[in-house]
């Protein structure tokens, strides 16, 4: 068996040796007179391309993105989801089969705080990212 599977690589690697040599060089008629070194000098723009922004100064807008409440209503999220998911994990363990054995309201408040604060982490950031932060006003000068 190991003397056919011998001879069955040895045969394949002679094959692909000289179905290598049969190929011709491809080359691309329109491309003929062009040097390597033209390739790399400029590169195509393709739609994956990002855009070049040097040589349009004048045509690119600056935006201005304000700071918004997005940490601290994550925060509020994490805590009050978190918080809930305790309870909630504590009381299902409570209610079946495994809320006998030992551990299982351990594991519950565990996956119950990091499922919810996690959850409600994400959903207090996207909400509080929709309120801008105001700048302080400035204090009036005294004359």
């Amino acid at each position: 068996m190991l003397r056919r599977g011998l001879i069955v690589c040895a045969s394949s690697a002679l094959l692909l040796q000289s179905a290598r040599a049969r190929t011709a060089a491809v080359s691309w008629p329109p491309l003929r007179h062009l040097s390597e070194s033209s390739f790399y000098a400029e590169r195509p723009t393709t739609p994956l391309s990002p855009p070049s922004l040097a040589g349009e100064a004048g045509d690119t807008i600056v935006r201005k993105i304000s700071p918004t409440h997005w940490k601290e209503g994550g925060i509020v999220g994490a805590v009050v989801l978190g918080a809930f998911g305790i309870w909630f994990g504590n009381e299902i363990c409570k209610e079946t089969e495994a809320g006998n054995e030992e551990g299982c309201t351990a594991r519950a408040v565990v996956g119950g705080a990091i499922g919810g604060g996690g959850l409600g982490f994400l959903i207090g950031a996207l909400i509080g990212g929709q309120f801008p932060k105001h700048p302080p006003s400035a204090p009036a000068e005294s004359n």
